[in-house]
This record gives structure tokens, C-alpha cells and sequence, in this order.
């Protein structure tokens, strides 16, 4: 798997992913706007969303309706260092899923996101520098591999 992230002359990030592509700022424009979200609200909402995909899965799998799944997300920075030091996440029940039962199953189903499990064991990383001046289209800029 492979994606792209290319700073522009907006001095925002484009980043693609096959025939997708979003836009990441690291800080406002110069009109105090933000046009897209920050690297750390990417990542918050990418395990919220694999958390969401996880717990839709299970509705339909169950043959359940999943009006209302809703998950919402909230983090913690540590002061003292670049990371984030704490996830909240709240999972909002399906009605289909509390009247057949199956809230355990649900939240188990859940909390089988790939992202969730990566962020329990540490993967391996490793950044690999380039001088190409011209970039392959969707060649990855940034590299990450697995924990094996």
C-alpha cells in the first residue's frame, strides 16, 4: 500500500492516495483559515473511522440496522513532548443493536480496527530520505512498515 504527501505552494499537504486526495495544514493561512485538518486530527480521525468501519461491519454482518452509529473522538497532548498522550473515544449504540442484545458483541467487533491493534504494539518505522525532482505518482514519501 502507498500514498503520497506533497507540500504545495500553499504550503499545505496534498495528500493522494490512489484516485483520492485531501488536504492536511500544519498551521492557518495567512487569512487565519484552515482549509483542512491538521496531521494530528488525520490521525485521531483515522482511528475513529476504522473504529466506526469495524462496529458498521458487525451491523451488517448481523443483518442490524446501524442508523445512529456515531463515534466521537477526543485526545490529550503531553506538555512536555510532541505527542499525544491520551484517546477518549465514545461509540454511540446502534437502537437495533441494544434491542437484539448484542452490545458486548458490538463493542468487541468494534475494537478489532487495524488502527486501534497497531497502536497497541509499536510498529516498525522507518523513513527512507529521496532527491528525486520528480515524484512517480503515488510513489510514498513517507514510508511505514509493519510490525511483523
Amino acid at each position: 500500500m502507498k500514498l503520497s504527501v506533497e507540500l504545495t505552494q500553499e504550503k499545505e499537504f496534498r495528500i493522494r492516495s490512489g484516485k483520492n486526495v485531501f488536504v492536511c495544514q500544519h498551521v492557518e493561512d495567512p487569512e487565519g483559515r484552515w482549509r483542512g485538518l491538521t496531521p494530528v486530527e488525520i490521525f485521531i480521525a483515522a482511528l475513529g473511522s476504522s473504529i466506526a468501519s469495524c462496529a458498521l461491519n458487525y451491523c451488517e454482518l448481523q443483518s442490524l440496522a446501524a442508523e445512529g452509529l456515531a463515534v466521537g473522538m477526543e485526545w490529550e497532548m503531553e506538555p512536555t513532548e510532541r505527542r499525544i498522550e491520551k484517546i477518549t473515544g465514545s461509540i454511540h449504540i446502534p437502537e437495533a443493536v441494544t434491542a437484539a442484545g448484542r452490545e458486548d458483541e458490538f463493542m468487541s467487533a468494534a475494537h478489532t480496527s487495524e488502527i486501534y491493534h497497531t497502536l497497541l504494539v509499536k510498529p516498525e518505522m522507518h523513513f527512507h530520505p529521496t532527491h528525486e525532482t520528480e515524484k512517480p505518482e503515488g510513489e510514498a514519501l513517507l514510508h511505514f512498515v509493519g510490525a511483523e
